[in-house]
């Protein structure tokens, strides 16, 4: 996806405007020690969070944070959670970590949740989460630091939405795998349950292993699914791409077919297709092509 690809960046500020002071509220247990001296201030610190990196980070439901603070005292992180408007925030997530003094970068991350509306016209609005220590007091804090700008969360919220709705109106199968020793073809079918959007299948993706190809361009009739038609059927060719020791050890995929819709041109987003049914052809696909280069 571009915006995947491109590391949009969310940048979290608990000043929460670019001139105000800090509105974000540090609240302490009513059994915990008196005030500390010296106190965290949260408009000094910034929170950049990204996609991008890993490659299957998305797809673990994380989003990558980059915490800055310019300040000269030890901060630590006791625990974290996302708390998002159309979102079910995911548990908070219990990991003690250091962020230096100095202006130092320290990148952690956490997840993002479940999607859980896709019916408002609202933007996506957000809190970062934190109990954490600062300095030398032990006494742990807890702050809502609000999230000054949500792109990266919009962007999330709408590919998994039009990825839900993709999947709720149409069932998507692979049909009539033909396997040639490390090659194989297959029809894609997407057959209409319901709906009348206009269906665009822009690209085709395999794994590492894996390449996927068919000869029909981006845009052309038969990679489009019009309101007045019912079914779609898009000729593919999957080949092994690798299957040295290093690349089949390493991948965190071996089997994948993704498929690029976009809806009434929309930007499109990935879905995933089920290989349940050629799974243990493509396994043996590999396996040819390990014992031919001996692997």
């Amino acid at each position: 996806m571009a915006w995947l690809a491109s590391c949009v960046f969310v940048v979290v500020s608990a000043c929460g405007s670019s001139g105000g002071s800090s509105d974000a509220t540090i609240t302490s247990d009513s059994t915990a020690a008196p005030e500390p001296s010296a106190t965290l201030d949260l408009s000094a610190v910034q929170v950049v969070a990204a996609l991008g990196y890993p490659r299957d980070l998305f797809d673990r439901g994380r989003l990558n944070l980059r915490i800055d603070r310019p300040d000269d005292t030890a901060f630590v992180i006791l625990d974290k959670q996302l708390v998002a408007d159309h979102f079910t925030p995911a548990p908070v997530e219990a990991r003690r970590t250091l962020i230096p003094p100095g202006g130092r970068t320290v990148a952690l991350q956490t997840l993002f949740g479940e999607v859980e509306d896709c019916d408002s016209p609202d933007p996506v609005t957000a809190d970062l989460v934190v109990t954490f220590l600062h300095g030398d007091d032990p006494t742990p804090r807890t702050a809502a630091i609000p999230v000054g700008a949500t792109s990266t969360l919009d962007d999330i919220r709408a590919r998994k939405c039009t990825v839900r709705q993709v999947v709720a109106e149409n069932e998507i199968t692979l049909a009539n795998p033909v396997v040639d020793g490390e090659t194989m073809t297959v029809d894609l079918v997407i057959a209409r349950r319901s709906g009348t959007s206009r269906l665009g299948f822009d690209s085709i993706k395999g794994t590492v292993l894996f390449g996927v190809a068919t000869a029909f361009e981006p845009g052309s009739p038969e990679r489009t699914l019009d309101p007045d038609e019912v079914d779609a059927v898009i000729p593919l060719l999957v080949d092994v791409n690798r299957c040295d020791s290093h690349a089949v050890a390493e991948t965190t995929r071996k089997f994948g077919i993704d498929l690029a819709v976009s809806v009434d041109g929309s930007e499109s987003q990935l879905v995933p297709v089920s290989i349940d049914d050629i799974e243990a052809d493509l396994e043996a696909m590999l396996d040819r092509c390990r014992a031919r280069t001996g692997q």
